[in-house]
């Protein structure tokens, strides 16, 4: 029967990474809060968060497999064949790396930091408030296509 129950609480987990992945929120708060819920303890909760991590990143490069595949195939035409029809993908994909560099630094610097946060459900919780307001701020001054 307890290993039925778990099975249920990794469920409820995969159901809760798949939504908030994709939604601009914080699936990384929300697994915490789903962990200490459902009283997952620490030792599991490390392997669990990058197995769903990978699995949400599955998810998503096969989604856009297609526009991954052009976007690496137009790179290497126009670094290789030097194909300037290609420039878009190119350019996509340079801008695609020079994004990722700055949030690897910041990731590994802050490291220690991030990973004792997420046991603090006090600034957890302060941390989705101000993701809140953010959001709520950002859809606030989101243009309306019928009045340009």
């Amino acid at each position: 029967m307890e290993k039925i129950i778990d099975l249920i609480k990794y469920i409820i987990i995969g159901i809760i990474q798949g939504i908030s992945e994709i939604l601009p929120i914080s699936s990384s708060a929300h697994l915490a809060i789903t962990y200490k819920l459902l009283s997952i303890n620490n030792q599991n909760q490390f392997n669990l968060t990058i197995f769903l991590h990978f699995a949400s990143c599955l998810a998503l490069c096969i989604f856009f497999k297609d526009e991954l595949i052009d976007m690496i195939v137009g790179f290497i035409k126009y670094v290789f064949k030097k194909d300037k029809t290609c420039k878009d993908s190119f350019m996509l994909f340079v801008y695609l790396i020079i994004a990722t560099i700055p949030s690897v630094i910041v990731g590994l610097l802050i490291k220690p930091l991030v990973e004792d946060s997420f046991n603090n459900f006090i600034l957890i919780g302060i941390n989705l408030f101000i993701t809140g307001l953010i959001l709520l701020t950002f859809s606030m001054f989101k243009k309306n296509p019928n009045n340009t």
